[in-house]
C-alpha cells in the first residue's frame, strides 16, 4: 500500500508539474512558444563568446551591438540597433545554433557596408541597450516587438547604472525619420497632470481633495500597468498569483481587485523591477519630488489584519496584528465600508505609505466579531498563524521584530546542535517526527535558564499559575511513512523535513550507481529537479552536497540539467536561477511582542 501511495503521489506531482508547464507556456511570449529551444539558448548564464559594436557609433549616434554567447547547441547571437539621437532601442533580432564562422561572416559583411565592428567589454554596450529602452519609454516611443525576449541574453541593470546623458540633444530627442518611423509613437491614455504639483499635506493630515488626487495617481499607475505593451507581464503575473490560468470573468470582483492591486504595486518582472519603478522611469521628468517618492513607496504596501484603535472623521488609527505596527490610515475616495468602521473592529486590508500616513489600497473587508474574548482570540490566533506561515508579511516594516526573530532562531539552532550534535538527521519519517517532539520537550521542560535555574514550563506555571502542555504537532501521513526523511536546521531559516532525502544524498555520494540509462536518469531527475523546483526546499541541501562532494555535485548537476561546463563554483548561479528567494531568507521562528496576542495564543493552546 505504501508503494502504491508513493506512486500515486509521484503521478500527482507529475500532473501538477505538467499543468504548471502548460500554464507557463500560455503566458510565454509567442516567439518562444513557437521555438522553445530559443528560450534555453537565450539564458544569460551561458558564457559570453564576444561582444561587438560598430567603431564609429559615437560619431553616428547610432550603435549596432552584437552580443554572442556559447551554448550547448552552438552560438546564440542577438543584434541591437540603438538610436542615441532620437528613438532609443530601434531594432532587435537574433539567431542561435551559429558557428564562429557565422560571426566572422557578420563582421566581414558589416565592414563591406562601411560599418566595421570592434570587440568590446559587455557592461558598457549593455548600458547603452538598457538606456535605449529607458529613453524610448521616457518619450513615449514604441519599442520593437518581442524586445523583452531578446533582452534575456543580458543581465538586468539598476536605474543608476543607466546614463541617459548619452541620448538626445540637450536632454531631448532629435528625430531623423525613416519611412517606418511614423508608427513609433504611442498615445498615452494616462492623465499626467495629476503627477505635476507637490502634495504638501499639512499637520492635520491630508485634505479630501488631496486624498482624491492620491486616488487619481493610483488610478493612473493602474492604467499604465494595464497597457497592452505589458500583456505578457500580466499573463505571467496571473500565473504566479493564481498558480493556474485565469481570466477576469473566472474570478469575483474582490479577487480581481486584490490581484490587480498586487500586480500593480508589487509584482516584479524578470528584470526585478515593479510597475512603480517603470512608471517613475517613464514620467520622472513630469513628477514633483514627493509624488515620485510616494509612488516608489507604494512598493512597500502592507498586508494585514488590522484592529481599529481610534477614529476621527476619515482618519483611522489601526494596529496591524501581522507585523505588530500601528498606522494612521485614510481612504483615498468615498468608501461606504470605511464609514462603518468603529473602534474595536477588525479589518482585512492593504495599506500603502504616503509620507507620514497610509491609505487603503485594494479590497478592504470587515471581519465579523462580536467583541467577546472568544471571537477576538480567534482573530488574534489567526493573525499569529499568518505570522508563522508568511514570515515576510510579519517582518515587513518592522526591523525590530526581524532582529529579535533572528536572535531567537540562532538560539534555537544552538540548542539543536547541543541536543543532536549536528544540524542534519536522516531516518524514517516517524522517527524524525519523534526526534522533533523530543527536541521540543527538551526546550520546554529540560533546558534551564542559567540565571534562574527554571525551565520554560516552570516559568509559564509561575507566571500564569497553569501547567504548560505542549501543543500537538501534526505530520503528514506521507512523511511519517517514508523511510528516508531528512530533518535539517537551516541557521538562517529554521527546521525543515525533506522527503526522499536519503535518495538525494546518495545520488551525490554515489553518482556511479545512479548515472547511466534512460530509466535511471528519469529517477535521478525526479529527485534532483523536484528539489530544485520545490518552493518549500531551500538551498541548504544543495550547498551541503556541494561542500561535501564537490566533484560529484558538479557531475550530477551537469548530467541532470545538461549544463555543459558546470562547476561547483557556479552553485550561486544555480540557486539564483531555481531558488532566488533563498538569497533573502527569513526566520520561521517569529518573535511576538504583543501581550494580547501572547495571551490569546496561550489560551488557545490550553
Amino acid at each position: 500500500m505504501a508503494k502504491q501511495r508513493k506512486g500515486e503521489k509521484r503521478t500527482k506531482k507529475r500532473e501538477l508539474k505538467l499543468k504548471k508547464q502548460k500554464a507557463r507556456k500560455v503566458a510565454m511570449p509567442a516567439i518562444l512558444r513557437r521555438d522553445p529551444l530559443l528560450a534555453e539558448a537565450l539564458r544569460r548564464h551561458h558564457p559570453l563568446h564576444s561582444c561587438l559594436i560598430n567603431e564609429n557609433w559615437q560619431d553616428m549616434k547610432m550603435a549596432t551591438i552584437f552580443v554572442v554567447r556559447e551554448t550547448p547547441t552552438g552560438l546564440v547571437m542577438v543584434a541591437f540597433i540603438v538610436d542615441l539621437l532620437g528613438f532609443g532601442l530601434k531594432e532587435v533580432w537574433g539567431d542561435y545554433g551559429l558557428t564562429p564562422g557565422d560571426i566572422d561572416t557578420i563582421k566581414s559583411q558589416s565592414a563591406e557596408n562601411d560599418l566595421p565592428l570592434e570587440l568590446c567589454d559587455l557592461p558598457f554596450p549593455s548600458s547603452i541597450i538598457h538606456g535605449g529602452i529607458a529613453w524610448a519609454k521616457k518619450w513615449g516611443i514604441k519599442l520593437p516587438r518581442d524586445y523583452k525576449v531578446w533582452m534575456r541574453i543580458l543581465d538586468p541593470l539598476d536605474a543608476d547604472e543607466i546614463d541617459l546623458d548619452l541620448f538626445g540633444v540637450d536632454g531631448k530627442p532629435l528625430f531623423v525619420f525613416d519611412e517606418d518611423d511614423d508608427f513609433r509613437f504611442e498615445e498615452s491614455s494616462v492623465d499626467l497632470k495629476v503627477l505635476e504639483d507637490p502634495l504638501e499635506t499639512g499637520k492635520d493630515g491630508p485634505s479630501r481633495e488631496q486624498l482624491e488626487r492620491i486616488g487619481d495617481i493610483k488610478g493612473a499607475l493602474i492604467e499604465f500597468a494595464r497597457n497592452p505593451e505589458f500583456e505578457e507581464d500580466f499573463n505571467m503575473a496571473k500565473l504566479e498569483y493564481f498558480k493556474e490560468e485565469k481570466k477576469p470573468g473566472d474570478m469575483g470582483k474582490e479577487e480581481w481587485i486584490s490581484f490587480l492591486d498586487w500586480y500593480t504595486l508589487e509584482w516584479q518582472s524578470e528584470f526585478e523591477n515593479t510597475f512603480p519603478d517603470r512608471f517613475v522611469e517613464a514620467y520622472d521628468d513630469l513628477m514633483s519630488r514627493d509624488v515620485r517618492e510616494m509612488i516608489l513607496g507604494w512598493r512597500g504596501v502592507i498586508d494585514g489584519i488590522f484592529e481599529v484603535k481610534g477614529q476621527r472623521s476619515d482618519e483611522y488609527h489601526m494596529k496591524n496584528l501581522i507585523n505588530e505596527r500601528e498606522y494612521v490610515v485614510y481612504p483615498t475616495a468615498s468608501m461606504a465600508d470605511a464609514s462603518s468602521f468603529e473602534i474595536g473592529d477588525f479589518i482585512n486590508a492593504r495599506v500603502a505609505p504616503v509620507g507620514d500616513f497610509h491609505t487603503f489600497s485594494g479590497v478592504v473587508a470587515k471581519i465579523p466579531c462580536d467583541g467577546s474574548d472568544k471571537e477576538r482570540g480567534d482573530i488574534y490566533r489567526l493573525a499569529f498563524e499568518t505570522q508563522t506561515r508568511y514570515p515576510r508579511k510579519s517582518f515587513k516594516d518592522n526591523d525590530k521584530k526581524l532582529k529579535a526573530s533572528m536572535e531567537l532562531l540562532q538560539k534555537s539552532y544552538n540548542d539543536f546542535i547541543d541536543y543532536f550534535g549536528t544540524d542534519e538527521l536522516i531516518g524514517a519519517g516517524w522517527e524524525m517526527a519523534q526526534k522533533y517532539q523530543d527536541f521540543l520537550r527538551y526546550g520546554v521542560f529540560e533546558k534551564r535558564d542559567p540565571e534562574t535555574g527554571l525551565s520554560n514550563a516552570e516559568k509559564h506555571e509561575r507566571k500564569l499559575g497553569k501547567i504548560y502542555r505542549l501543543p500537538p504537532v501534526n505530520f503528514p501521513e506521507t512523511l511519517l511513512e517514508q523511510s528516508g526523511v531528512g530533518m535539517l536546521f537551516d541557521p538562517a531559516q529554521g527546521i525543515s523535513f525533506l522527503e526522499e532525502y536519503d535518495s538525494f544524498v546518495d545520488i551525490f555520494s554515489n553518482p556511479d550507481t545512479h548515472i547511466g540509462g534512460l530509466i535511471r536518469k528519469r529517477e535521478v531527475e525526479d529527485v534532483i529537479i523536484g528539489y530544485l523546483e520545490s518552493d518549500s526546499i531551500s538551498d541548504m541541501p544543495f550547498r551541503k552536497m556541494a561542500e561535501r562532494f564537490p566533484d560529484n555535485f558538479a557531475r550530477v548537476i551537469e548530467y541532470v540539467l545538461n549544463w555543459e561546463g558546470f562547476s561547483v563554483n557556479m552553485i550561486d548561479e544555480l540557486m539564483l536561477h531555481y531558488k532566488p528567494q533563498t538569497f533573502d531568507k527569513l526566520p520561521n521562528n517569529i518573535a511576538v511582542f504583543d501581550s494580547e496576542m501572547i495571551r490569546f495564543v496561550q489560551l488557545g493552546e490550553e
